[in-house]
């Protein structure tokens, strides 16, 4: 390059140059790093249709704002302290900057947004609407649509209206009798599904009823450290019965009465993966078993219309039946598989004698032990994440995915979330600075990459979250987002935004670059265009059509420089059908 050493063009060539090289350089110390088992060597490539997404919560990001009416997780809250009460109440103040937020989602290139509605918003107890919270969320939606953002609606995210109660207390025994516990709650949540549809539905093409009702059962009603704080067997396993038909009328209300709006429909259902601790047919058997759980108790009954065989042998008459038409309803009630997912375990077989005594964490029987090393080794599962119960284990999120594939038909999955929370650090430089969730990223989208090459039929994935936000009892302790939150002002104006090294990583993914090196993404090109103006104008001034001119000359030999530099690395999928029909191409 030493013949146009005195060309601006190619200055600004030669820093691209260098730019990707140690990038390169960067990636491969990346993939010799152990902090993500299971990195790809270079970043996974998608097919063109393939949806890249950010999400997040009402309750987790809203707040009170607006005068929000209480929710059953305000109640829990208000158990847990003062700290607690006031980080729900302020939440990151979405409900105040929603369209700052938008703006600064569509810049990093956003174009779909998984998002909850808020029902004590909404709906009063005497099953009438609230028109001020449907006139806040058609402002939040108008900006999302504004800037291109298309937003993925579920509707119930763990935040139940107050008045579903029968009895609100403080006692030990929870902050709520009834809710979700009481059939009578099937015919209200419909109502509510009613009142949304009719009035938010436009515009809208996908939809999930309710998030996660499995965590909501075990760990609000069997575990008892979520909302509303109960411990019991049968009135979980009645929990998960009731979330389960609500979903079912919900969709069928949907499909009759609403099926001109177009839209797609689903239930968020999460489910970690559970690893045999050994080969032995007792530790095989009891995995199985621990799937038919963490997966087959919400979707099964979804697409065969019953509860696994495995629980019902387990729970006896504790399990409720469907009848034929609850049955009916259930089964096929989904457009698409919204999977949740987030860690791995292993498992290995209890004896009986031992097995019959044996509560999980959950509050039910439960034959098996959880563990995090196998009878072969004994190092974990995967590293440990700031959260103690979240393991980074890339090749758990694959077999999930080939399970539903292999079990459930092989419908369309969309992974509805997925996230790992990084510990804040003693500088907002090394806050921003998130590498591991970087890593994080790469190791799980190359997992499920992995999976579509054998046949499963995903079509998007939505990372968790975009923001730092509430984290339901840890409050702001845990930081998933790849937005930095400055909830009280250390480095500026509270609640400030501050985008992360992984959200310019991820942004690579949402604007559909394919390039596997990241210093020729969309993030870097302002900055590539201002080295290119700054050697010009090392030259003297110029006349403003000249300096469009030869920056535009300049930027264009950049582009086709830097693109033959990489040709060689880049993976464009170009047969969303034959996904193994991948070709080194120009971009």
């Amino acid at each position: 390059m030493r013949f146009a050493s005195l060309c601006v063009v190619l200055l600004a060539v030669v820093g691209v140059a260098s730019a990707s090289e140690t990038d390169v350089a960067q990636q491969q110390r990346a993939a010799q790093d152990d902090t993500v088992v299971g990195l790809p060597a270079r970043r996974p490539t998608f097919p063109a249709t393939f949806m890249f997404g950010v999400g997040t919560s009402a309750w987790q990001i809203e707040g009170s704002g607006g005068d929000r009416p209480r929710s059953v997780w305000d109640e829990f809250v208000s158990t847990l302290g003062d700290r607690e009460v006031r980080e729900a109440e302020s939440g990151i103040e979405f409900h105040e900057r929603y369209a700052e937020d938008a703006e600064l989602m569509a810049d990093a290139g956003v174009k779909h947004f998984k998002m909850s509605l808020s029902w004590p918003r909404l709906m009063r107890a005497d099953g009438t609407a609230i028109e001020e919270g449907f006139d806040y969320y058609r402002k939040v939606f108008a900006a999302l649509q504004r800037r291109g953002i298309e937003p993925h609606v579920t509707l119930f995210h763990w935040d139940t209206p107050i008045w579903c109660c029968a009895n609100v207390t403080t006692a030990n025994m929870g902050v709520c009798d009834g809710a979700w516990a009481d059939e009578r709650i099937v015919k209200d949540f419909v109502a509510y599904a009613d009142a949304v549809f009719s009035r938010l539905g436009e515009g809208v093409k996908y939809w999930t009823t309710l998030s996660e009702p499995k965590t909501v059962a075990e760990m609000g009603y069997g575990a008892g450290v979520h909302a509303p704080g109960k411990v019991t067997v049968r009135e979980q396993l009645r929990v998960a019965h009731n979330m389960l038909l609500a979903h079912a009328r919900a969709v069928s209300l949907f499909r009759k009465k609403y099926s001109h709006l177009s839209g797609k429909i689903s239930i968020n259902l999460n489910s970690a993966w559970a690893e045999p601790a050994s080969a032995s047919s007792e530790d095989v058997r009891a995995a199985n078993d621990a799937m038919d759980e963490e997966l087959g108790w919400f979707a099964d009954p979804i697409y065969t219309g019953d509860y696994p065989a495995s629980m019902r042998a387990r729970l006896g008459e504790f399990l409720p039946r469907f009848t034929g038409e609850e049955s009916f309803l259930l089964k096929g009630s989904t457009d698409y598989f919204a999977l949740n997912h987030y860690t791995s375990y292993y498992v290995k077989h209890v004896a009986e004698g031992r097995a019959s005594a044996q509560l999980g964490m959950s509050g039910k029987p439960q034959p098996w032990d959880i563990t995090l090393t196998s009878e072969s080794s004994t190092a974990p599962i995967g590293k440990e994440a700031q959260s103690e119960w979240l393991h980074v284990v890339p090749w758990g999120l694959e077999k999930v995915l080939l399970r539903i594939k292999q079990r459930y038909g092989n419908p369309q999955i969309i992974i509805t979330e997925n996230g790992i929370d990084v510990a804040e650090r003693p500088s907002i430089e090394q806050s921003l600075d998130d590498s591991q969730r970087v890593k994080f990223l790469d190791a799980y989208l190359g997992a499920a990459r992995g999976a579509m090459h054998k046949g499963a039929n995903v079509i998007g994935y939505f990372y968790w979250s975009i923001f730092d936000n509430v984290e339901w009892v840890d409050g702001r302790t845990k930081r998933f987002g790849l937005v930095y939150v400055d909830y009280d002002g250390k480095y500026g104006d509270k609640m400030l935004r501050y985008p992360k090294k992984s959200l310019e990583h991820y942004s690579s993914y949402m604007r559909g670059d394919a390039v596997s090196v990241a210093s020729l993404g969309a993030a870097r090109a302002s900055s590539v265009e201002g080295t290119i103006k700054s050697a010009i104008s090392s030259f003297g001034t110029k006349r403003q059509g000249e300096l469009h001119a030869v920056t535009g000359m300049a930027l264009t030999m950049v582009s086709v420089f830097a693109a033959a530099l990489v040709a060689s690395r880049v993976k464009i999928t170009t047969n969303d059908d034959e996904v193994h029909d991948e070709h080194t191409t120009l971009v």
